[in-house]
């Protein structure tokens, strides 16, 4: 296997060779052969590459990159990389459903929703999973916090911060505010959306002030709401 990936790397088949080592990389983290995993993972070359962080691939590598740090016991950092898995699948699965056909259908649209959250919310305990759905599902309430979700489950607000730290990367925070900035994103990327203020878009995903916006909206995607609205 190293021949024939030394191989594709000196022929300049530069996808195919990281492919290869992403396939190999995770049969080695399915066997517990973690000395060859990270070595594959690192071969792949993955993590040097620029502007891929929105490629399907990269999911894979985040995802290896995440199971070798945890095989380590590297808890640390292996729930900050598995965070950072969790929340591209959720990027992936909504470009996905945008990019499907229109469809009027309730059920249809509550069954995309569905799939969003599952994508995520598969990974956290039992319990947990009904906080995550009841925290999607209101994004749009201003008021929302980690102590009503708590109630909402019957846990403790401690509880429910390390549940969320531990499986997903996040707090419950900051998954508010990241998934609130999708939404304000989502909606000023619609052609078919009216046109508004950037603000109108933020108080509709529970976002009441403007430096909230801008701060947050620059953390998550590196560029203020006014310029993805210019586009």
């Amino acid at each position: 296997l190293k021949e024939y990936v030394s191989w594709s790397r000196k022929a300049g088949l530069n996808d195919y060779h990281r492919s290869l080592c992403l396939e190999i990389t995770l049969a080695a983290v399915a066997g517990h052969a973690t000395p060859i995993a990270e070595a594959m993972l690192d071969a792949s070359g993955a993590a040097a590459s620029q502007g891929a962080q929105h490629a399907r691939w990269y999911l894979d590598y985040l995802y290896c990159r995440a199971k070798v740090l945890q095989q380590q016991m590297r808890t640390q950092e292996f729930a900050q990389f598995y965070g950072r898995y969790a929340l591209a699948s959720i990027q992936h699965v909504r470009a996905d459903s945008m990019s499907m056909p229109t469809v009027a259908s309730d059920a249809m649209q509550t069954a995309r929703t569905a799939q969003r959250s599952d994508d995520v919310s598969a990974r956290l305990p039992a319990k947990y999973r009904r906080a995550y759905r009841y925290l999607m599902d209101n994004l749009d309430q201003k008021d929302l916090s980690v102590r009503e979700v708590a109630s909402h489950v019957g846990v403790t607000e401690r509880a429910m911060q390390a549940a969320f730290k531990n499986h997903l990367g996040l707090s419950p925070s900051e998954l508010i505010r990241r998934q609130r900035m999708e939404r304000i994103r989502d909606d000023l990327l619609d052609d078919d959306a009216p046109v508004t203020r950037v603000l109108d878009v933020a108080n509709k995903w529970g976002v009441r002030h403007r430096s909230t916006l801008i701060n947050g909206y620059r953390r998550v995607f590196q560029e203020a709401p006014s310029e993805t609205m210019g586009r």
